[in-house]
């Protein structure tokens, strides 16, 4: 009779054993959702230069520094001119913001003349009214946005007569 006990009860234990084994490894499912935001194309257009106008030096250099909202410092060079500054109009989708970077904060502008010592003058600090455009305009539809780009002239002592250029550049892309 105590064999019968024991054969009895072991098989009890193991169908108990295989009933929570089954429950502990019972099959669960979760979701994650898929999806996609299409935006259209950025375009930027620049109107305008950077410009710091005509400008007289007594030879000794110095500076003419323009904010990206317009206004024009000169120091120890004489500004005739109040200066202009270049506005860039990004287009794209609507409610989106996009980050401004710009690409040449220092650059080196000349007359095409042969010495760089005195045909060439470096524009530096160039930097944007913001960093970040928000595109406004109707839910669905292209929005637009604007932003403008200053920076520090230093002319150089003795610095040749001429018209001086080169070129800036700037990149936008969504946030």
């Amino acid at each position: 009779m105590t064999k019968t006990i024991r054969i009895g009860a072991a098989g009890i234990a193991m169908f108990a054993a295989l009933g929570l084994s089954s429950a502990a490894s019972a099959q669960e499912t979760a979701e994650a959702e898929a999806r996609a935001e299409i935006l259209n194309p950025l375009t930027i257009v620049a109107d305008g230069a950077l410009d710091f106008g005509r400008i007289i030096t007594d030879g000794t250099g110095g500076t003419a520094s323009m904010t990206s909202g317009g206004v024009l410092t000169c120091t120890t060079v004489l500004c005739l001119d109040a200066g202009t500054v270049p506005s860039f109009e990004v287009t794209g989708t609507s409610g989106k913001n996009v980050t401004v970077t710009v690409n040449t904060p220092t650059l080196t502008i000349d007359n095409g003349g042969p010495t760089p010592a005195v045909d060439e003058m470096e524009v530096s600090g160039v930097a944007a009214s913001s960093g970040t455009v928000a595109l406004a305009g109707a839910p669905g539809a292209l929005g637009t946005g604007t932003f403008t780009l200053g920076g520090l002239l230093t002319v150089r002592p003795n610095q040749n007569p001429g018209v001086y250029t080169g070129d800036l550049r700037v990149t936008v892309d969504y946030e």
